[in-house]
C-alpha cells in the first residue's frame, strides 16, 4: 500500500519499523521501547533523500545530510528492525505537534547523530520527516501487521540521485550486518557508493569517455562495454560473498558492482544452489587455489619455502583484463609476506575507477604489493607497459587470463600468447586460462560488441523488439535479445570479425600447442556432474590435487542432468618441458 498520513495518535500496538542507519538503536533511548525482531515492508525500496540542513539556517558537522528513505517499488522490499514503542513516547519540540510527530527528534538523532542545530532550525529539520502507516511482515511470518514508520522528504527538491556520505553508508551497512538482514539485501545496501566517491568516478568517466576525451565513438563504446562487464562480474561475486558459506571473500564486489548491476544479478540469480548454480564462483575459487599453489601456500595456510623448493615458486603474478577482480586483495597477506609482486592490467578508465573503489574500502598498506598497469590488450605495446612498470622477464611468473580470450579476436589472443611466450623466454612461465562457452553471439564475436552503436541498440530495443522506453523484461533478456539480433545482422553484412570457432573444448588444446605452449593441466565440466566437489568439476584429468582438499568442497557435490554440454574449460600452460 502507498504511504498514508498517520492518524492523530499512535497505533494501538505502537509498533514502529526502522530501516535507516540507526535501525538497531533508533528507539533505544526511549523508556519502555523494545526491539522485537526484524522484518520487511513489501513493495518499497530504499532510496536516499537530501535534508536541507543549510536551508534550516544552522551549522552541522555531518559531512552530508542524505539519509535513507523509502519509495514505492513493485516487487521490492525494505528490511529493518521492528520496535514496540510506548504510546506516549517522543520529545516535545515546542511546535504543538501530535505525539506521533514528536518522534521526529528521536528519528533525526538516530539518523544524524552529529547534527548540531538549535531552535527553529532544528524544528524545520524535524518537519522533513513524515510519519506514515504501512504493513510489516516479521521474520518467520507470512502475514502482514500494521505498523508506523517514517520517510524523509525534502519537499519539491529533485533528489532521485541523492547518495549518502561515506560515514552514513558505513553506519547503515553495519546496522544491517548486526541485525543479520538477508544477504541479498545487504549486498544492495553496500552497492550504493558514497556521494564523495561518485563524484570522483564521474570525473574519471568524463575525462576518459567524455566529449573532450579525444576518443573515437568505437573506443568509447569499448570502454563502456568493458566497464559494464566488470560491474556485472562484480555483482555476481557480491551475491556469493554475502552467503553464509561463501567460497571466497571479496571486499570490492558490492561497491564495484553498483546498484543497477546488483539488481540485474538478483533478478537472474540461478534457482539451483548446487554446483551448477555456483559454477562461476567455483571457477574463481579454483583460480585462487592456483595462485596459492603457485606461490607455495599449503592447505593449513603455511608455505613450503622452508623445504628447499622455494626456488620453484613464482615471484610475479600478472592478471590480464583484471577488471574489478580481487584475487590480489584476497591473497594479499600471503603475497606480501612472500614478496610476490602483482601486476594488474586493464583499460585506463577501469584501472582508475578500481583504484578509487579499493582506496574506499582498504588502506594503502593493503595494496602495496599491487602495481596497476593501464593498457589495451588489443594494442602491441602492453608488454612494454608491463616492463616499464617493473615486470621482470627473468623471474618466474604466473599469468591469469580468466574468461578473457573469448571476448577478444583470434588475432589478439594469438598476439597475447606469443607475447607472453617471447617475454618469458628466459624464465618459466605459467598461464592459467579459463574459457567459458556460452550460447550467445556476443561471446562468439568477442570484441565486436564494442562496434555496435549505442543509438542502434536503443532503436532496436524500442523498434523491432516492440519494447517501449522504461518497459522491463521479466526475464532480464531484453538487452541480450536486441544485441544478438544486431550482431547477427552486422555479421551478415560483413561488418564484424569472423566468429571464433576454436573455443570448443576439443579444439582449444591443439590451438594452444600450435603456439608453442605445453599443456600441464586441463579440465572441463564432465556432463554437469560434480562427484568430488570443486576438483571433480574439472574432471579426472586434474593433476596434483590433494584428496585432503576435497573435503572443503564436499557440500557442493551434486548430480545434475547429464545432457548439457561442457560449459567451462580450464587449462594451465607452461613454456618449458619441466
Amino acid at each position: 500500500p502507498a504511504p498514508a498520513p498517520a492518524p492523530a495518535g499512535p497505533a494501538a500496538n505502537a509498533r514502529w519499523f526502522a530501516y535507516g542507519a540507526g535501525m538497531d538503536t533508533a528507539f533505544g533511548g526511549v523508556e519502555g521501547a523494545v526491539r522485537v525482531g526484524v522484518g520487511f515492508i513489501p513493495n518499497f525500496k530504499v532510496a536516499f533523500t537530501d535534508l536541507p540542513v543549510d536551508a534550516a539556517g544552522g551549522d552541522t558537522k555531518e559531512p552530508n545530510t542524505a539519509v535513507a528513505s523509502i519509495r514505492r517499488a513493485r516487487d521490492d522490499q525494505v528490511f529493518g528492525a521492528i520496535w514496540e514503542v510506548p504510546e506516549e513516547a517522543g520529545e516535545p519540540d515546542g511546535s504543538g505537534a501530535t505525539p506521533l510527530m514528536r518522534m521526529a527528534p528521536i528519528i533525526v538523532k538516530s539518523e544524524l547523530p552529529k547534527i548540531e542545530l538549535q531552535g527553529s532550525a532544528l524544528r524545520r529539520l524535524h518537519s522533513c520527516f513524515a510519519v506514515v502507516r504501512t504493513v510489516v511482515i516479521a521474520k518467520g511470518s507470512t502475514k502482514g501487521a500494521p505498523c508506523l514508520t517514517y520517510t524523509a522528504s525534502s519537499g519539491t527538491r529533485n533528489d532521485s540521485d541523492a547518495l549518502p556520505s561515506r560515514e552514513y553508508r558505513l553506519r547503515l551497512c553495519a546496522a544491517a550486518f548486526r541485525l543479520a538482514l538477508p544477504g541479498l539485501y545487504r549486498a544492495s545496501l553496500e552497492s550504493f557508493p558514497s556521494r564523495e566517491l561518485k563524484v570522483k568516478i564521474d570525473q574519471v568517466l568524463e575525462d576518459e569517455t567524455g566529449a573532450k576525451s579525444g576518443k573515437s565513438r568505437e573506443e568509447i563504446n569499448y570502454v563502456r562495454v568493458s566497464l559494464a562487464s566488470a560491474c556485472d562480474s562484480a555483482a555476481a561475486r557480491a551475491l556469493e560473498v554475502v552467503r553464509p558459506d561463501p567460497l571466497y571473500l571479496d571486499p570490492l564486489a558490492c561497491i564495484a558492482a553498483g546498484p543497477p548491476a546488483i539488481q540485474r544479478a538478483i533478478k537472474t540469480l540461478p534457482m539451483s544452489d548446487g554446483p551448477r548454480g555456483r559454477e562461476y564462483h567455483m571457477r574463481i575459487r579454483y583460480v585462487d587455489d592456483f595462485v596459492r599453489s603457485s606461490i607455495g601456500i599449503l592447505e593449513d595456510g603455511k608455505n613450503d619455502h622452508g623445504n628447499g623448493e622455494g626456488q620453484d615458486h613464482i615471484k610475479q603474478l600478472v592478471v590480464l583484463g583484471a577488471g574489478f577482480d580481487a584475487t590480489a586483495v584476497r591473497l594479499g597477506p600471503h603475497l606480501r609476506k612472500l614478496g610476490v609482486k602483482v601486476f594488474e592490467l586493464d583499460l585506463k578508465p577501469i584501472i582508475l575507477i578500481k583504484k578509487l573503489f579499493l582506496l574506499d574500502v582498504l588502506s594503502d598498506m593493503e595494496l602495496g604489493h599491487i602495481t596497476y598497469v593501464p593498457a589495451d590488450l588489443r594494442s602491441g605495446d602492453w608488454i612494454q607497459e608491463l616492463k616499464r612498470h617493473g615486470l621482470n622477464p627473468l623471474q618466474r611468473t604466473a599469468w591469469i587470463c580468466q574468461s578473457l580470450f573469448p571476448y577478444l579476436s583470434e588475432e589478439t589472443v594469438k598476439n597475447i600468447l606469443q607475447g607472453i611466450h617471447t617475454f618469458s623466454s628466459g624464465s618459466n612461465a605459467l598461464v592459467l586460462a579459463t574459457v567459458v562457452r556460452k550460447n550467445n553471439l556476443n561471446m562468439n564475436h568477442g570484441g565486436n560488441v564494442a562496434r555496435i552503436k549505442i543509438e542502434a541498440l536503443r532503436n532496436r530495443m524500442q523498434g523491432k523488439s516492440g519494447l517501449t522506453e522504461g518497459k522491463r523484461d521479466a526475464d532480464g533478456e531484453q538487452l541480450q535479445t536486441a544485441l544478438e539480433s544486431l550482431l547477427e545482422e552486422e555479421s551478415e553484412k560483413g561488418n564484424l570479425e569472423t566468429p571464433q570457432k576454436f573455443w570448443e573444448c576439443a579444439n582449444t588444446v591443439p590451438y594452444f600447442k600450435s603456439l608453442s605452449w605445453k599443456v600441464v593441466h586441463q579440465g572441463t565440466q564432465q556432463n554437469c556432474r560434480y562427484p568430488d566437489g570443486i576438483y571433480g568439476y574439472f574432471g579426472s584429468s586434474a593433476q596434483g590435487t590433494d584428496n585432503n582438499k576435497r573435503k572443503d568442497y564436499s557440500h557442493l557435490s551434486s548430480s545434475l542432468p547429464p545432457k548439457i554440454p561442457p560449459k567451462t574449460f580450464c587449462v594451465v600452460l607452461s613454456n618449458c618441458e619441466e
